[in-house]
């Protein structure tokens, strides 16, 4: 008996209660929000993630497309297109988990859209190329 009432105190004490439960009606005392991203509000979160995926949608456009022309022109220097492509969001993703684990600091975030920025102008070129006659 006396073992149950240890397990039971134990576990209430694990919840955040006390010995009794009468401790915090299940509030939590820590007042951070549940996200670890406290330095971006809500809406410049989904502007990055609503841009990141256009990034990536453009980069597997063309990498596809790539892919496409080297089976068709049988020359690989048109998958090389695409896998630089593939490199260079790679490492755009890289520095953006970069500055979210806070070892880069924010203020680096216009560069990398304009990083970002760059990588949809040379998807759109890549694409004008492979199709170029």
């Amino acid at each position: 008996m006396a073992e149950d009432e240890a397990n039971k105190n134990l576990l209430s004490r694990q919840r955040g209660f006390g010995a009794t439960g009468a401790e915090g009606s299940g509030a939590s005392s820590d007042s951070r929000p549940i996200y670890y991203d406290t330095q971006q509000t809500p809406t410049a979160r989904l502007l990055q993630l609503s841009f990141m995926v256009i990034v990536v949608l453009m980069v597997l456009l063309s990498f596809i497309l790539s892919i496409y022309r080297c089976a068709v022109k049988n020359d690989g220097l048109y998958i090389l297109l695409g896998l630089g492509l593939v490199g260079f969001l790679a490492i755009n993703c890289i520095l953006i988990l970069f500055v979210r684990y806070g070892d880069l600091s924010p203020e680096k975030s216009p560069f990398l859209y304009f990083v970002g920025s760059c990588i949809v102008i040379e998807s759109i070129l890549t694409c004008v190329l492979l199709f170029e006659e």
